[in-house]
């Protein structure tokens, strides 16, 4: 069982991590930015009371800083050892640059209970809910046309917004869409700030697609998991090494699905920096955060490291 604490200690991680980096808003030095956060981060978990080690570093594909793979942290006082995935700065390159969405983000699960990916990319799809059996049906092999027309006859609309990074491997996917009526809401970076608001805040976009960060997978495979919806990855390596890494590890071709990637239940705490459609950013001392712990989730208000309100979410 996750201990009881762990959701607020770790809530006081992320907000802790927000509020320092904050001074670096819009600079246009977001290595910088990423050290601090990073720094920070590192900082506070050490000082908490538990046994902590690094899964996975958000970094590595980048040569960005980083909390490294097999790193302990914590005071080591407190049963079992958890598992980390740490993304301190999500969205480095929007938070340099002034613009929406940027968070600092921590999943704790018990130890084993999280697949380590190599630092590269990773094939997505995420979808709510009520179009999970329809992406299973699917798989990641049939053609756009096919898989979209299916995932929409599932949510029961004609045509509905996918969200897609702007980057040119991204081209033919987004024609694809596009002749098909979709919408396309194009993002700069922030896969896990896009599936929380899928997931838990739905507006217009329906669907998460493209080629992604393989570590964020792990965060978002726990959010998946919590919300009850679908999700589907494949490691797409981007160099000869991590090419060679995922052969030797057996991941290659592999279809994951989130339970996977995530087996047991953990505690994720999200905290916003920039704001974005769904998540105030800092705002002074003030701070709003997403916590999904088993299949609860929550949104906490703070001041400083004081709780000044908690709104139940469920999954849209």
């Amino acid at each position: 069982m996750i201990h009881s604490a762990l959701a607020d200690d770790l809530l006081r991680v992320t907000t802790a991590t927000a509020q320092a980096v904050m001074p670096w808003s819009g600079r246009g030095d977001k290595e910088q930015a990423d050290h601090l956060a990073v720094e920070t981060m590192r900082s506070m978990l050490d000082g908490l009371p538990y046994r902590f080690r690094i899964l996975l570093g958000e970094g590595e594909k980048d040569n960005a800083p980083m909390l490294y793979y097999g790193e302990m942290l914590g005071q080591g006082l407190l049963d079992p050892l958890y598992d980390l995935v740490v993304d301190p700065l999500e969205c480095t390159g929007n938070f340099a640059s002034g613009l929406p969405d940027s968070v600092s983000a921590v999943l704790a699960v018990s130890e084993g209970q999280a697949i380590r990916f190599p630092g590269t990319y990773m094939e997505h799809i995420i979808v709510p809910a009520s179009a999970r059996a329809a992406l299973y049906e699917c798989g990641l092999d049939r053609p756009v046309a096919e898989t979209y027309r299916t995932i929409t006859r599932a949510l029961g609309e004609s045509q509905v917004t996918v969200v897609v990074q702007n980057r040119p491997r991204h081209g033919e996917l987004i024609r694809a869409l596009r002749e098909l009526g979709a919408g396309i809401a194009l993002i700069e970076s922030g896969s896990i700030s896009a599936a929380c608001e899928l997931l838990y805040f739905p507006s217009r976009a329906r669907i998460l697609w493209g080629v992604y960060g393989a570590p964020e997978a792990v965060i978002l495979a726990h959010l998946v998991r919590a919300a009850g919806g679908g999700f589907l990855g494949r490691i797409k390596p981007h160099n000869e090494t991590t090419e060679a890494l995922a052969r030797s590890w057996e991941l290659t071709g592999v279809v994951f699905r989130p339970e996977d990637i995530v087996k047991s239940d953990g505690v994720l705490s999200i905290t916003g920096i920039h704001s974005s459609t769904w998540l105030g950013g800092v705002n002074g001392d003030q701070t709003e955060s997403l916590v999904v712990t088993g299949n609860q989730a929550y949104i906490e208000h703070r001041r400083g490291q004081e709780t000044t309100g908690r709104k139940p979410v469920a999954p849209g």
